[in-house]
């Protein structure tokens, strides 16, 4: 070309690739990211702030947290941890209080938490007792928590043989119903042993008989031995006295002076120590009786057959016990009148005692 400068048009051939990009544009832009390898979730992290949050952080041997959306902050290590080449470690000597208490471990001994110590780890000083309560292990209280040594005697019992040999004992129902009984009454109720009902009241007359033995006679089953002679002894059928009426030698061995029928009549009539033993006397005079001097074991009885009155005198100043009135020495007393009156008497060693009776007994002189 004349006058000007030629320009030359250099046309480049299209690469393979880029006429494969252009051809997938054309299709789609996820086509062209396959095609790229840009799949986001595949090849590529899809956009988060977090993450941006995260990326603009930086140092070593720190940790992070997310402190609010999108923000990140680091994590501050407390005393006593240590957080180098990604591994936390306690520091130290121990925990809390170990590190700076130089006394050294003792096997057994417990760790506590230090309430004021962020949590952190100290050695427990309480001494004595402890009680753990909702996690929280404390000081226990003597006798409100554990029973102490000064509770003995006051709060428990105090250990005694007596009461262990006790233990070992399973009571009947009858043994605890005497136990539980209100009273004395109550436990002879119990037993079966209520006096005038299940047994008899002490009485001065049967007590004398306590120790007579059974001897023979006309009724062996009814016979007591008196001084080796047989005695009988009758109740209240005699009359309407409840006390003991009448007391004989057995009425076949009987000393028997007279007969109902036929009484001694003899005034005044003085009975031998012979006559005194186990006697039974039918007396039918108003005179007198005298006695010998005493002797343990004589015994008998005087009946009246008539209209009476007999008096009866004992030898020298010898007492009379009258119906458990003691006479002076050598005083008499006197029967009543009246067929079928009678006193029964025995010595006892010391004195006449009369036992029995039916009519009156009076003093005499």
């Amino acid at each position: 070309m004349s006058g000007m400068s030629r320009r030359r048009s250099i046309i480049w051939p299209e690469s393979r690739r880029h006429r494969s990009a252009k051809e997938s544009a054309e299709t789609s832009a996820s086509t062209l990211r396959t095609t790229l390898g840009l799949v986001v979730g595949t090849n590529v992290q899809a956009f988060d702030a977090d993450l941006n949050a995260l990326a603009a952080l930086s140092g070593t041997d720190t940790m992070y947290y997310r402190s609010a959306a999108n923000t990140w902050s680091a994590v501050s290590i407390g005393s006593g941890l240590d957080f180098t080449g990604g591994t936390l470690t306690a520091s130290g000597d121990g925990l809390g209080d170990f590190s700076t208490n130089s006394s050294s471990s003792v096997d057994g001994e417990i760790v506590l938490y230090s309430g004021t110590g962020g949590k952190t780890g100290k050695r427990a000083t309480t001494t004595g007792i402890a009680k753990l309560t909702n996690g929280v292990l404390s000081a226990a209280v003597a006798n409100s928590d554990y029973l102490a040594p000064s509770a003995i005697g006051t709060t428990v019992q105090a250990f005694s043989t007596n009461l262990s040999t006790y233990a070992s004992i399973a009571p009947s129902a009858n043994v605890q119903s005497l136990m539980g009984a209100a009273d004395y009454s109550a436990i002879r109720t119990l037993l079966g042993l209520v006096i005038g009902t299940n047994i008899q009241a002490f009485d001065a007359d049967l007590s004398i008989w306590a120790g007579v033995t059974p001897g023979t006679g006309v009724a062996a089953a009814a016979a007591n031995a008196v001084n080796g002679s047989g005695g009988l002894i009758t109740y209240g059928g005699i009359d309407t006295n409840t006390k003991l009426r009448a007391i004989t030698a057995g009425l076949g061995a009987a000393v028997i002076g007279g007969t109902s029928a036929s009484p001694t009549t003899t005034n005044p009539l003085t009975l031998t120590a012979a006559d005194c033993y186990g006697f039974v006397r039918f007396y039918g005079a108003t005179g007198t009786i005298n006695l010998p001097p005493g002797v343990e074991g004589m015994n008998g009885i005087i009946y009246n057959t008539g209209a009476f009155t007999i008096t009866i005198d004992p030898s020298g100043s010898e007492v009379v016990e009258r119906d458990g009135t003691v006479q002076s020495g050598g005083v008499s007393f006197t029967l009543s009148s009246g067929r079928g009156n009678y006193v029964a008497l025995v010595f006892d060693g010391t004195r006449w005692v009369t036992v029995g009776y039916k009519g009156t007994l009076a003093a005499g002189s």
